[in-house]
């Protein structure tokens, strides 16, 4: 076999033994016939996009500003790719393959750029994240507890009384 045969650098294996007795092995060993001598494959399509097939995606959220984080960058949609019910909404952000970025949202491209120093655009403030008060421990202000209560039920002899038909031993020993 030619991994048991002592071969050098590539450099040194592009001449006469990389020609002469792997190439050989390689073919006599991986080729196979055809079935059929007729070629299936078949064109593109107009519908085909073969830059958007090869790339790398991701799947992101746009922002309420119109903007997308990606790889640690920020991007805007174009104005003239705005519309209505287009925030929060989910797109495809793609990484292609000459390293260019595109964005597919749910009816076809968006037109993005990059925003420069990752900043928003405009000036615009980051978006707040809400802030909600924590409930005080006591319960005030919240309705959770409304209509649990925690006396006038039976006691847990009771319970186990009922579920086995006699009481338990732990209880009638402490009663005693």
């Amino acid at each position: 076999m030619i991994h048991q045969r002592s071969i050098g650098p590539l450099e040194q294996a592009s001449g006469s033994r990389l020609e002469s007795d792997y190439l050989p092995q390689w073919t006599e060993r991986f080729t196979v016939s055809p079935a059929n001598e007729f070629n299936a494959h078949r064109p593109l399509g107009q519908r085909h996009d073969l830059a958007s097939i090869l790339s790398h995606v991701e799947e992101r959220v746009i922002g309420q500003d119109y903007t997308i984080r990606h790889e640690c960058q920020l991007f805007q949609i174009q104005r003239e790719h705005i519309r209505a019910g287009l925030k929060g909404k989910r797109i495809r952000m793609e990484r292609r393959l000459d390293g260019t970025v595109a964005a597919k949202g749910p009816d076809g491209a968006l037109e993005i750029v990059l925003c420069e120093g990752g900043e928003r655009p405009g000036g615009a403030a980051k978006p707040r994240l809400r802030v909600t008060r924590k409930a005080s421990s006591s319960g005030r202000g919240t309705s959770w507890m409304n209509g649990f209560h925690l006396h006038g039920g039976p006691s847990l002899e009771e319970v186990v009384e009922r579920a086995y038909g006699e009481p338990s031993d732990e209880f009638q020993e402490g009663t005693s």
